[in-house]
């Protein structure tokens, strides 16, 4: 057969190929196509480069790792801090909360562009609290998406970082941050076809909150204005 001729297990390769594209191809129909794909390449004994690196980069592109986090942009005072996430190949997710300046957070932690050096300063920083949590399986070597939480803050903004690795250590494991304040105030914005009006109220009541000042922020992904 082609499996005992030199170069033959090629075709494994590309057997293996279909299935760990399957979520692409209609035609795969097995309940995990990825661990399937996993199985095939598993049979592979051929060390030849022109069968091995095909080999070998298709098994890490299965087992890759992700992890990002999302949060409201704001929380109130007594609300749970809830935690979206999108991973894969993680077993367990580390969360840490650290205090952002009031201004908003630095350029150096924008989503898109994420300072490395300035991110290790502030991990090496005491958090403000932790939580852990072990994730659903996810023996499929697909992306998956669940919720988690930590308790509710005390007016502010705030840093959190996830990471795969408990220790946060940013070479082996896969961190992510985002930002999100904590407040009880809200902003309601009017428009009257000419000028914009903005009344402060209470964001659990909805109801107008005389003698305060606020500070308006609006940010987009390249800056941010006032």
């Amino acid at each position: 057969t082609y499996l005992n001729t030199p170069g033959g297990q090629i075709f494994l390769v590309k057997e293996a190929q279909v299935y760990a594209n399957g979520y692409r191809n209609e035609e795969t129909t097995v309940a995990n196509p990825k661990a399937t794909a996993l199985a095939i390449l598993d049979r592979i004994t051929d060390k030849k480069p022109a069968v091995a690196t095909p080999a070998e980069q298709l098994r890490r592109q299965i087992l890759t790792k992700s992890l990002s986090n999302n949060v409201q942009s704001v929380y109130g005072k007594e609300e749970n801090i809830l935690i979206n996430l999108n991973y894969r190949n993680i077993g367990h997710v580390y969360h840490r909360l650290y205090a952002a300046p009031q201004s908003g957070p630095s350029q150096g932690f924008e989503r898109w562009r994420i300072d490395e050096e300035a991110l290790a300063k502030l991990i090496e920083q005491k958090p403000l609290a932790k939580v852990a949590f072990r994730l659903p399986e996810n023996d499929d070597y697909e992306q998956h998406t669940t919720e988690t939480w930590m308790t509710a803050q005390k007016p502010g903004r705030y840093y959190l970082i996830s990471s795969s690795d408990e220790s946060f250590d940013l070479k082996e494991g896969y961190v992510a941050i985002t930002n999100f304040q904590v407040s009880d105030l809200a902003v309601a914005r009017f428009h009257d076809g000419e000028d914009d009006y903005f009344e402060v109220v209470d964001r659990t009541t909805g109801a107008a909150r005389a003698g305060v000042s606020v500070e308006i922020q609006r940010q987009n992904g390249r800056d941010r204005s006032k």
